[in-house]
């Protein structure tokens, strides 16, 4: 099969829509863009799939796709005493009303784009034949799934650090964000000492947190994968004291009062200025990221100067907690 021929091929799976790539569009020599066309998806929700699909963190809390890159978070909670309707068989007057609170937390979403290239004769060369570009595109996502993750954690508007891609400081992430503004104190959990108990270390942790937000089983912990690691040994070693306070199911899930307990490969890969490893103790549906589907592009162009396909992705995203006294956030301290 000739080079030309493997070009058209690709080209018409492109205009015909097969796959999740749905039109091809000329969108000219705009600034910041490829001048070659333009791929959207066709079923955004397969992208995104493709893009959370290695990313623990971000498969795991709640996703909002919105259109609109500024919003509050739709959150409120009541905090009311019921009053008599009668007194004795005579009606009452209702004091002033008891309003909801509603939370400050908003999104705002800002544009992160990546490109990558690759080289004319792996089109020629691969096995797949026309749909190679159907898996180089969910490849792609695949990579830009972790790299938007790793943005969403660690991103910080006032970062210093050069030697940070500039994604991460056009976003506040949510280890900054918890950080700042939750109610509840930075902890430390201490691996580093002789009789160190990772359980106690994690249980007073959770003594901190709001025993409202524990009732209904959405309760999730966040941690880098060597303090699950730690943590598993210790309770497997130590059923028999502490079988009542932590368990591991037959799946191999770990769980502490309830709790259960998730390892994130990227709160170990720190970035942009981090230098600990965060925990984060939270309720599963008080983070959320926000995710635009209808602006998720990804662009195409073929540099005959190279002989290379130039890939592009682009999306805006942005993350946040909706009840400050909901999330916990711990630093973990090991030898």
């Amino acid at each position: 099969m000739s080079i030309a021929l493997v070009e058209n091929t690709i080209r018409d799976r492109i205009i015909n829509g097969e796959g999740f790539v749905t039109k091809f569009v000329d969108i000219g020599k705009g600034s910041g863009k490829l001048n070659n066309g333009v791929l959207q998806a066709e079923k955004s929700d397969k992208y995104i799939q493709a893009l959370s699909n290695k990313a623990t963190f971000l498969d795991k809390i709640k996703l909002i796709a919105s259109h609109n890159h500024k919003r509050q978070l739709d959150m409120m909670s009541f905090d009311i005493e019921l009053e008599a309707g009668r007194i004795n068989g005579t009606p009452q007057t209702l004091s002033d009303a008891q309003h909801p609170t509603f939370t400050d937390a908003s999104f705002d979403a800002e544009e992160l784009r990546a490109l990558t290239g690759l080289h004319r004769t792996v089109l020629y060369d691969s096995i797949e034949g026309k749909n190679f570009m159907n898996t180089l595109t969910n490849t792609f996502a695949e990579a830009n799934g972790l790299a938007l993750e790793r943005i969403l954690l660690y991103g910080d508007k006032n970062s210093s650090d050069s030697s940070a891609s500039s994604g991460y400081k056009v976003i506040d992430g949510i280890v900054k964000k918890v950080r700042d503004n939750s109610d509840i104190a930075v902890e430390e959990i201490d691996l580093t000492a002789t009789d160190s108990n990772p359980l106690n270390e994690l249980r007073r942790m959770i003594d901190l947190f709001p025993d409202k937000y524990q009732i209904d089983g959405g309760m999730a912990c966040f941690v880098p994968p060597v303090y699950r690691r730690t943590l598993h040994r210790f309770v497997a070693d130590n059923k028999d004291k502490y079988g009542d306070v932590a368990s591991i199911t037959t799946e191999g899930t770990l769980i502490v009062e309830d709790i259960p307990i998730i390892a994130i490969p990227q709160f170990s890969t720190l970035r942009n200025g981090f230098t600990k490893k965060p925990i984060l103790l939270t309720h599963k549906e008080n983070i959320q990221w926000l995710a635009d589907p209808d602006n998720i592009m990804v662009e195409s162009q073929f540099m005959l100067r190279s002989n290379t396909y130039d890939i592009a992705s682009t999306m805006y995203a942005d993350i946040n907690f909706a009840f400050k006294d909901a999330t916990s956030l711990a630093w973990l301290k090991e030898a």
